[in-house]
């Protein structure tokens, strides 16, 4: 598959190489199935943080169906998207939109998608700081806050910086399958993969703030296993430690016991489970780790305070709801 990177004056840096680098090791660890051009308006571009890109080929006149055409964030200016510097561009996008490409805007990338009128009447979202300006700049787009990122009918668009990692876990989830999907967060060392309606400032991330490389082993390894039982002394025994000095580390290092942690991370993967496929709930426990669907079921209470039978009534009807 064919992966295009616009590449704009002022691009940031992260928001062009955490996608690359995802595709990349998706190629080396399960084949060669993405080629990536970076194609712009101009020959040589300086990104914001001051490294010069040069050689970039031209935008191509036709794509194959399908192709991927990710426009990476940029610094944005105090004043509109200039449209008279960018109108090469922004013809080139809607030609690509309507070879029915598959647009990413990753971060401020997205208010290129808007001057180029792709926003109007489509959900859509930004870097955190930036939602209010993209709700004024584009009133006929449906800005959604705290999402990671959002697929509209083929239409992505992405939160800051290392959001648009996330997203492109999503399209290699959808193009290659879960399990590449999950092998390249690993090599990547992405604790988790973010789901694309997760708030932009996760709480989550705090329990791996820490930098104890024998507790980031644990967490792998308990990400990898949490549909086996999961007892401290069974964790111990992988790390080849003691138990007891295993929960002291664990606890310092993240805020929570190893009970605590394992049950926030079998509920976000139940959650997964529920919103991407049609598992029963008694599988969606069992695949979670949880020894039982009522256990399942009273955690996910005392959590969210509605049953989970609910939350997946409610993807759905939003699913229904924007045509997917």
């Amino acid at each position: 598959m064919d992966v295009y990177f616009l590449i704009l004056p002022d691009i940031h840096l992260m928001d062009l190489s955490g996608p690359v680098q995802a595709l990349a090791d998706c190629n080396e660890l399960h084949g060669e199935r993405f080629r990536c051009h970076y194609v712009s308006h101009q020959r040589t571009i300086s990104s914001w943080q001051g490294l010069t890109l040069s050689t970039m080929s031209p935008l191509p006149e036709q794509v194959a169906p399908g192709s991927l055409v990710f426009i990476p964030g940029m610094k944005l200016g105090s004043n509109h998207i200039d449209q008279l510097a960018f109108t090469e561009v922004l013809e080139w996008l809607r030609r690509m939109h309507s070879q029915n490409a598959r647009l990413i805007g990753v971060c401020t990338g997205s208010f290129i998608l808007g001057a180029a009128g792709l926003l109007d009447g489509r959900r859509c979202t930004t870097h955190h700081r930036q939602i209010q300006r993209m709700a004024n700049e584009f009133p006929d787009a449906l800005v959604l806050r705290e999402r990671m990122f959002v697929n509209d009918n083929g239409l992505y668009t992405s939160a800051g910086v290392s959001a648009g990692i996330d997203l492109t876990l999503h399209l290699i989830s959808e193009i290659v399958g879960p399990e590449a999907s999950v092998s390249v967060a690993r090599e990547m060392v992405v604790c988790s993969r973010r789901m694309g309606d997760d708030p932009q400032i996760s709480p989550q991330f705090r329990h791996r703030e820490h930098v104890h490389p024998t507790v980031h082993e644990a967490q792998d390894y308990i990400a990898q296993n949490l549909s086996r039982a999961l007892t401290a002394e069974s964790i111990a025994c992988h790390l080849k430690i003691s138990a007891r000095h295993f929960q002291r580390l664990f606890l310092k290092a993240t805020g929570l016991t190893l009970k605590q942690y394992v049950n926030e991370q079998r509920i976000e993967k139940a959650r997964q489970l529920l919103k991407s496929t049609n598992h029963s709930i008694e599988l969606v426990a069992e695949l979670a780790g949880f020894q039982s669907s009522k256990t399942f079921r009273d955690t996910w209470v005392r959590k969210f305070g509605y049953p989970p039978s609910q939350s997946r009534s409610s993807t759905r009807k939003a699913l229904n709801h924007h045509g997917h």
